[in-house]
């Protein structure tokens, strides 16, 4: 017994210890060159086992490749049968254009990457390595390119399906099971099939069209009934003015009454005559004076209809309109622009991170049901709105994006900039403070300046803008939580997207970039917090371009970018580390690199973060509402929990009361339609600058820190 468990402890630590670093995948079609005619078949004995599924037994097959499907067998007697007629089945059936195949030579054996797990393949004999990499490389590059037939492919990129035991199950692949073998069915049955596939298709393209063109035209007589009753209103006061201008006519009151002035004049004339001679000249006056009003007001009317007709157009033509004149203010400067002078910057905090008090979800339960806020140190002594800022860190990538030639650069630069923003929340274990209703920040460097608002409680809503020469940024952070009981995880979502505009050698381009998801693992533990991002990251852009990133597992994410459908190049990389751009020649550059630092004992804040919260001083002209001046945010960061509990709990009862009385309008932001992703997002009024530099007189600010 003590042999076996030595025996199996040295094989449990050879698993673990094993590399399974994956190299290339394999080139997918038409960046690569498609064999002539159809490749050879392939043959022999393969194993197949889930990846990291570490105590399920490996299954063995016999395997046949053959017009750019992997079939499978129990064993090759089944395979036998099969060929003689006397069954029509096999195991399971692959579509290998349709799977991602990494080759890991060291281990000589192939990764199949299916959409929700990845299944590694090996041959049994490992001299046969090399064959098995030629010839699914070369079947890959055949069924892309439209080989293999239509029927073959419709079974797809679906892994291959396992019943309890681990074993594949043939029931459980209705398409495998019963497609018919390669060249066993006549050429015009294939043709038919193909040919009432390529129909089934385009019935479902034109339904999706016409979903799409329904949904356009709802959204249109949605848009022109809210600017149909808009000028409804506008047309009844506008009658009532017309009405109060008739009825003032009538009374003979306009043009008809001598001024003193007037009257000083008769009072000169010499006779009657000269006196009757004048009447008769004002009387001729007012008549021109009625006449010009009449014709006043007839303007006013033709106005009115007008806008009238104009409302009935599409409603796209008003939210451009709209967005237009807002956009027109939003305006990338194309000089250089020097926002303040260079200064010092502190390293580091008042007081170190505080020890957290762990909390069960029972714990979270009953603070949701008393309405009681979470502990204060599960908190760091951030704002969300600074938190928002923080994305700006590496903003020099959106400067090169700005003076690059080429657009794929541009797109590229734009990416990594996209990326960067999450590196920020490496090794931080604590959420920034939700920021009161009404509260702002700003920050300035001499090369840019953002400032930002709370514009909403209940949705949390935050509004950022930022400008530096020749861009600028804004975003309307609206994250929405989901929790989920079985795992505890929170998984937070942002709806709305990010918009950027660069001014090029080419123009004015305009970008958006979806964000990923962001989960939070043990949550109710900062000690044990952990922050992961994944999901798909879409980038599109006025100039053509486009990107997706993939956002997988232990922190890496791949994509591409886009010239219409056309792969332009790839990036592959981490989001905590770097981003790096594959050309289709296979060159290879940096596009970002994140600074190796990290202070974990100050909350786990990097250089940047550090000089966000700074104390403000009279040169920094800052508001009252300015998040630097909140008292609970600055007895944490000073450590002093137990104020920092007691301030925080106050303000939250104060914004509580006060939205029970006061409604609330932001400051500096707007909310209106995005032309380019035609949807309701928070812009900047252009006003915050102008009066920061008459330090905000005459701006009446809500009262949200006095305690």
């Amino acid at each position: 017994m003590p042999s076996e468990k030595k025996g199996s402890y040295l094989t449990l630590k050879r698993m673990r210890n094993s590399s399974q670093t994956p190299g290339e995948p394999l080139p997918d079609y038409p960046s690569a060159k498609c064999p002539e005619g159809c490749p050879p078949p392939v043959r022999g004995t393969v194993t197949l086992k889930e990846r990291n599924k570490r105590w399920r037994r490996t299954r063995r097959f016999y395997a046949e490749l053959a017009r750019g499907h992997l079939k499978l067998w129990k064993n090759k007697k089944e395979k036998e049968d099969k060929d003689a007629g006397l069954t029509s089945a096999w195991s399971t059936k692959i579509d290998i254009g349709a799977v991602t195949v990494v080759p890991e030579k060291k281990q000589q054996r192939f990764a199949l990457q299916f959409p929700k797990n990845t299944q590694i393949l090996a041959p049994v004999d490992a001299s046969t390595y090399d064959v098995w990499l030629e010839g699914l490389r070369h079947h890959r590059l055949y069924k892309q390119a439209g080989g293999g037939g239509a029927a073959e492919g419709t079974s797809g990129a679906t892994s291959p399906p396992q019943d309890a035991s681990g074993e594949l199950d043939e029931n459980d692949n209705p398409v495998a099971a019963h497609s018919p073998d390669d060249g066993s069915a006549p050429a015009n049955e294939e043709k038919k099939m193909c040919e009432g596939l390529e129909a089934t298709a385009k019935v479902m393209d034109d339904a999706k069209e016409l979903f799409a063109m329904s949904l356009e035209v709802a959204s249109s007589l949605v848009g022109t009934a809210e600017q149909l009753n808009k000028l409804q209103r506008q047309m009844k006061g506008t009658l009532v003015e017309m009405k109060r201008e008739v009825m003032a006519i009538k009374a003979g009151g306009r043009g008809l009454q001598l001024t003193p002035e007037s009257s000083m004049h008769t009072a000169r004339f010499k006779s009657a005559e000269e006196l009757e001679a004048f009447e008769d000249a004002k009387e001729k006056q007012s008549a021109v004076a009625l006449e010009q009003e009449k014709n006043d007001l007839l303007e006013r009317s033709r106005k009115v209809l007008e806008e009238t007709q104009r409302v009935a157009e599409p409603p796209s033509d008003q939210m451009s309109q709209t967005s237009g004149a807002v956009e027109e203010a939003v305006t990338a400067p194309m000089q250089p622009v020097v926002f303040c002078a260079p200064r010092p910057r502190r390293t580091c905090l008042p007081a170190k991170m505080m020890a957290a008090e762990g909390l069960g979800m029972g714990g979270l339960a009953r603070m949701a049901l008393s309405r009681a806020g979470l502990p204060v140190s599960f908190f760091e002594p951030l704002s969300a709105i600074q938190f928002l800022c923080e994305e700006l860190r590496y903003n020099q990538l959106l400067a090169q994006a700005v003076s690059a030639r080429d657009p794929v650069d541009r797109m590229a630069l734009v990416a990594a900039f996209a990326v960067s923003g999450y590196s920020n929340t490496k090794g931080r274990s604590r959420k920034p403070l939700n920021p009161i209703l009404g509260e702002s920040f700003d920050y300035v460097e001499p090369t840019w300046r953002f400032h930002g608002e709370q514009v909403s409680h209940h949705p949390p809503i935050t509004a950022g803008f930022a400008e530096g020469t020749g861009w600028v940024w804004w975003q309307t952070m609206d994250p929405v939580t989901t929790t989920s009981k079985l795992s505890g995880t929170i998984e937070l979502t942002q709806s709305l997207p990010i918009r950027l505009k660069l001014a090029t050698a080419d123009g004015m381009e305009q970008y958006a970039i979806e964000k990923v998801h962001t989960t939070i693992e043990k949550p109710t533990d900062p000690e044990k917090r952990k922050v992961s991002h994944t999901g798909k990251m879409v980038i599109t852009s006025t100039n053509g371009y486009s990107c997706e990133l993939h956002f997988v597992a232990n922190r890496e994410l791949r994509g591409d970018i886009f010239k219409g459908e056309v792969v332009a190049c790839r990036l592959a990389g981490h989001w905590d580390k770097q981003l790096t751009k594959v050309a289709t020649t296979g060159a290879q550059s940096s596009l970002f690199q994140a600074a190796d630092e990290e202070f974990g004992e100050y909350y786990g804040f990097n250089s940047f973060t550090m000089t966000l919260n700074e104390p403000v001083t009279p040169a920094d002209s800052a508001p009252p509402t300015d998040s630097r001046l909140r008292p609970d945010q600055r007895a944490l960061e000073n450590g002093n929990p137990g104020q920092a509990a007691k301030l925080k709990k106050k303000l939250e009862e104060a914004q509580r009361v006060r939205g029970k009385s006061h409604a609330f309008t932001p400051l500096w932001f707007d909310n209106m339609g995005d032309e380019m992703t035609q949807k309701s997002i928070y812009m900047p009024n252009m006003k915050y600058w102008t009066e920061k530099e008459r330090h905000f007189a005459g701006v009446h600010f809500p009262d949200i820190f006095t305690v």
